[in-house]
């Protein structure tokens, strides 16, 4: 079908010019996600048919029966994976599975019982499959003890700052990245100045630079 010209096309021809291109429709917008990104130091849930099953079932069953006692009860969530780049880059092979859960009185009217909320532990596991367990709460010694078994070195400040985000990564810590040498065996993690106090993660390391130890430290 012969397409007939119109009056302004006409003009524009007759002046050399040439029409204006045609409007274009905004693109659609990006649709929503299905669910919202996962905070990666909360982790992810586990397949229950996955490899990480078994693992997280012992761990939980673990928890619960040392949980259970005449006045109190306890409930554990299900266990997640923790998966960071810090982590991976790190302790490369090991998995790491955060278990949370929550005790409650049986009777607070007449056994009423001290009760601490927001309770979490961090389950590690090497290579060769062993396991180690580490309190979400504390001095967290037992972290230095998992550097040291993984033989960690700390040679510059780049490489305190890894440790100091793989640390953040599995006991969900915010504070800064500030590192510095505490002394020639010694680093000092994450140092912060909170409420008038200063708080950092005290590294020991041995003349060859790897970890020897490690804790939590405020002055």
């Amino acid at each position: 079908m012969t397409r007939l010209a119109t009056p302004l096309a006409i003009a524009l021809a007759a002046s050399g010019c040439k029409a204006p291109p045609a409007a274009q429709e905004p693109p659609p917008p990006p649709a929503a996600a299905t669910e919202p990104a996962l905070d990666a130091q909360a982790g992810t849930p586990i397949d229950p048919d996955g490899p990480d099953a078994a693992i997280a079932r012992e761990e939980e069953a673990i928890l619960l029966k040392a949980g259970q006692g005449e006045w109190v009860t306890r409930a554990v969530d299900p266990a997640r994976r923790v998966a960071t780049t810090a982590l991976h880059e790190l302790f490369p092979g090991y998995r790491f599975f955060r278990l949370s859960w929550q005790d409650r009185q049986v009777d607070p009217v007449r056994h009423p019982v001290s009760i601490a909320f927001g309770l979490f532990q961090i389950t590690a596991v090497a290579p060769d499959g062993s396991r180690s367990r580490h309190s979400g709460y504390g001095n967290h010694e037992s972290f230095g003890e998992l550097l040291a078994d993984a033989r960690v070195g700390i040679r510059t400040e780049e490489q305190a700052r890894r440790v100091w985000r793989a640390y953040c990564d599995l006991f969900r810590k915010s504070w800064t990245d500030a590192c510095e040498r505490g002394s020639a065996t010694s680093w000092r993690l994450g140092v912060s100045d909170i409420g008038g106090r200063r708080y950092w993660y005290e590294v020991v390391v041995d003349a060859d630079g790897r970890a020897v130890s490690g804790t939590l430290r405020v002055r």
